[in-house]
């Protein structure tokens, strides 16, 4: 199994919509994102984001570019104050590949909890998480997680 974990792409600021959706830059980058899983022929059957406006226009992105099945809103789960242990948790049962979209630091928590097997959800920051990046993680046979690799939309053409 694989897990996709992508922090939104660069919002715009409060000042200029309330919502924080995409900024101009943000949309491009999750078109990059979006035509790379579609030409690395990604298929990802789920796609979850925290529900907030600019995660959720960047999940809708991803899930148009890779074979989505369905894409799920959910706060409890994915917002930035949410308890990275619950996703956890909710992993450990999952079977299908999955890309979640969310936000600082709670992305950079969940990827570090993973692959660094923390059991009290405290771990120092394993990467920094500039925004539109995604971290494609993968489940051994033992059930470890491991970093497969690394993408940021600055790196892709």
């Amino acid at each position: 199994m694989r897990l996709y974990c992508v922090r939104h792409c660069e919002a715009l600021s409060s000042d200029v919509d309330p919502e924080r959706g995409l900024s101009e830059q943000g949309l491009l980058d999750a078109a990059k994102l979006a035509e790379h899983i579609k030409q690395q022929n990604i298929i990802i059957p789920t796609v979850m984001h925290s529900g907030i406006k600019r995660a959720a226009q960047t999940a809708e992105s991803i899930a148009a570019s890779c074979g989505s099945e369905e894409v799920i809103a959910d706060r409890e789960l994915l917002d930035d104050q949410a308890d990275v242990l619950r996703v956890v948790d909710a992993i450990k049962t999952w079977t299908r590949d999955t890309v979640l979209v969310g936000h600082m630091p709670y992305m950079s928590n969940l990827v570090s909890v993973l692959v660094m097997d923390a059991d009290d959800g405290v771990n120092p920051h394993l990467l920094t998480y500039a925004p539109g990046t995604m971290v494609c993680l993968a489940r051994s046979a033992e059930g470890r997680w491991v970093i497969d690799w690394i993408i940021k939309p600055e790196n892709l053409q």
